[in-house]
């Protein structure tokens, strides 16, 4: 039952994340298209796309910094950690 759960939660949240990008992707198209076709340049349509680009790597560094800093790194080295038995706080809660 527990694997069950945990299978379940996991396609749940990789779905969740597939629909955001999703929808990420199709306002940045969008924005781009509406640019083109309002006569804007290259370099706004540039600016945008980089704009929010920075925008959103900003919003993952910042929960990575302040909500959660285990969340840095790769996460191998506090598996093998609990796996030897240490107990780290906030990993695996």
């Amino acid at each position: 039952l527990y694997l069950v759960l945990v299978v379940l939660s996991t396609g749940i949240v990789a779905e969740c994340i597939a629909y955001s990008l999703k929808n990420v992707t199709e306002v940045r198209t969008h924005s781009q298209d509406w640019l083109f076709d309002h006569g804007h340049g290259l370099w706004a349509q540039y600016l945008v796309w980089l704009g929010t680009s920075v925008a959103l790597v900003s919003i993952a560094g910042l929960l990575v910094c302040y909500v959660e800093p285990i969340a840095a790194g790769s996460g191998i080295s506090e598996i093998k950690c609990i796996l030897n038995g240490i107990d780290l706080p906030n990993v695996l809660r």
